[in-house]
């Protein structure tokens, strides 16, 4: 779980232009990890709220388009966390 919200710390922050972390693989308790997944999902709402038709297509890196990143984010999560145990309940 410390990979995925580090991972969606990353991209999420990098398509909002201001590249941040969680730092989750450090976290050693539940709480703290659930916090850090929090944060990063709070990245992903706001980059995903700030997407608009003008700025879905602008670069928001790894050489992909802002909407693309964040695609990309979503498949990862998604894929991470499908056959992986629940640390929020």
């Amino acid at each position: 779980m410390a990979h995925v919200a580090d991972t969606q710390a990353g991209l999420c922050s990098t398509a909002l232009g201001e590249k941040k972390s969680v730092d989750a693989a450090s976290k050693t308790t539940k709480a703290d990890l659930v916090s850090a997944l929090q944060q990063s999902s709070a990245m992903c709402d706001a980059a995903f709220d700030s997407l608009t038709a003008e700025t879905a297509a602008q670069t928001g890196g790894m050489g992909r388009s802002k909407l693309a990143l964040l695609e990309f984010n979503t498949g990862h999560s998604n894929e991470s966390t499908d056959t992986g145990p629940s640390v929020c309940g």
